[in-house]
């Protein structure tokens, strides 16, 4: 992560007032871990890959699966999944636009909705600013549970605070002879799970500023949230 944010923890432990560092437990080396590989996707010029986002509401026992692409570049993204949920998804940091085309037999006029990057609760940012390597996500969080096979590190994280709202729990599986993120997953209040799995990710890909820049479509139907 950014400079200090891995800090040794060192505490006295003789009155000669030599001072030994405390061996890290497995909990806080794949913390470690994790914030490394995240850190590589923070600082690089650009990153493309495919994804696989499925989501299932649990009130609705229903279950969709779409897939598509992902661009990511110095905090901002690009998602373009295709149907049954075809969805664009463009954060800049400091909007968020969200594209869902309608049926034809109800109007299939473009729903735009475009929001502040403000208005959406630290909770809500926590799954991307995580993939953008937001230092302030991590505070939200902390360690529950971590499991390695082979290269695999599967970690997961709850909320330091509890609350009944907003995202409850992330899972990340990541492979540490890669540096490479395998599969992003998080539940939220209401019991509703979503993933994303990433695969051939590119590192040093092509990601130009007008790749992030959204103008909506024509007769779209705009929905602003500040």
């Amino acid at each position: 992560m950014r400079k200090g944010l891995l800090i040794l923890v060192i505490s006295i432990l003789t009155a000669s007032g030599f001072a030994k560092q405390r061996k890290p437990n497995s909990k806080t080396r794949a913390f470690q871990a994790l914030k490394s590989i995240i850190h590589r996707y923070e600082v690089a010029a650009g990153v493309k890959c495919e994804i696989k986002r499925t989501v299932t509401i649990s009130l609705l026992d229903k279950t969709t699966v779409s897939e598509g692409d992902l661009s990511l570049s110095k905090g901002r993204v690009r998602v373009e999944l295709n149907a049954p949920d075809a969805t664009t998804i463009v954060f800049d940091r400091s909007l968020v636009w969200v594209v869902t085309p309608t049926p034809k037999e109800l109007g299939g006029r473009t729903q735009v909705l475009k929001m502040k990057s403000t208005a959406m609760d630290r909770e809500s940012q926590a799954p991307i600013a995580l993939l953008l390597g937001d230092e302030k996500a991590w505070d939200l969080f902390k360690v529950s549970t971590q499991k390695s096979t082979g290269d695999l590190l599967t970690v997961n994280l709850q909320k330091k605070k509890p609350s009944e709202e907003g995202v409850q729990t992330i899972e990340l599986l990541v492979d540490t002879q890669k540096r490479e993120i395998e599969k992003l997953s998080y539940s939220d209040d209401l019991e509703n799970e979503t993933s994303f799995e990433f695969s051939k990710t590119e590192f040093g890909a092509e990601t130009p500023n007008s790749l992030f820049d959204f103008v909506p479509p024509k007769n779209a139907e705009i929905t602003v949230v500040n």
